[in-house]
């Protein structure tokens, strides 16, 4: 029991592939704030800057860190689909766990320090423009936050059973997207054959099927206080638990001899 709750972080490691990966995370940064906030002030001087021209700055900056998300992953696990690699890899002095867990922290946090900064930096112009309370502005940050990681932790989970670049991808993009379109199936088919079929479309069950639809419904409807995004909030919490912790004991026993090949 105390060997599964054991955290073992090789801190030296992190800091290693923060600095390898460092161009990365500068190109992000930029991006991002040029998208938003100085996307949205070039645009004010030539038009007023109103709630709408805001959110679409926020939603730039979503769509990029859910494409990093995936841009992330690939490069912090590019190693799962080598053999040479993932030789080298394990024969580092560190065991697997620590290794994943090491490379798995280092991997959001290329993906979070952009967006991190680039929310914060606009936080002055959506108090000035929007006037919301504080606790609003930080609650939006946290709203998109966990279902990002939940992404990120998701493909990390797929890397782990694919032995290619390119059915990890298709791999994520399914289990991803499935349960999306799944719901849309069952509505439009309730809605076109079965009799005295009136249920509405339900985005809020559907913010717990998909965390796409979980970020951009929960910055829509971005209160400081409500039951759905607390309770939805507290899932992906425990989502990205459990799948991290398969993930690892799935990694741990993993054959090395199965990279390269379609599912391991």
């Amino acid at each position: 029991m105390e060997k599964i709750f054991k955290i073992n972080i090789n801190f030296d490691h992190i800091r290693f592939l923060l600095k390898r990966n460092r161009r990365f995370i500068i190109l992000m940064l930029v991006t991002m704030i040029v998208l938003n906030p100085i996307l949205v002030i070039m645009l004010g001087t030539l038009m007023d800057v109103s709630i709408g021209l805001l959110m679409v700055g926020k939603v730039f900056n979503i769509i990029l860190a859910i494409l990093a998300s995936f841009i992330v992953s690939s490069i912090m696990f590019s190693y799962l689909n080598s053999r040479t690699s993932i030789d080298l890899y394990h024969s580092l002095p560190i065991d697997r766990k620590s290794l994943h867990l090491s490379i798995y922290l280092a991997g959001l946090a290329i993906l979070l320090i952009p967006f991190t900064i680039s929310w914060a930096l606009a936080i002055p112009l959506h108090l000035l423009i929007d006037n919301p309370q504080i606790l609003e502005t930080i609650t939006g940050f946290i709203y998109v936050l966990l279902p990002l990681i939940s992404i990120y932790t998701i493909i990390t989970y797929v890397q782990i059973n694919t032995g290619t670049t390119a059915d990890s991808m298709l791999y994520a993009f399914i289990v991803l997207f499935l349960p999306f379109f799944a719901y849309l199936t069952y509505f439009a088919y309730g809605n076109a054959i079965l009799l005295g079929f009136n249920e509405l479309f339900n985005w809020n069950f559907l913010s717990y099927l998909s965390p796409f639809v979980a970020i951009f419904h929960n910055t829509i409807d971005n209160v400081a206080f409500s039951s759905h995004l607390f309770f939805n909030q507290l899932y992906w919490v425990i989502l990205v638990a459990v799948v991290y912790f398969i993930t690892i004991k799935i990694y741990q026993v993993r054959p090395s001899e199965k990279t390269q090949m379609p599912f391991t």
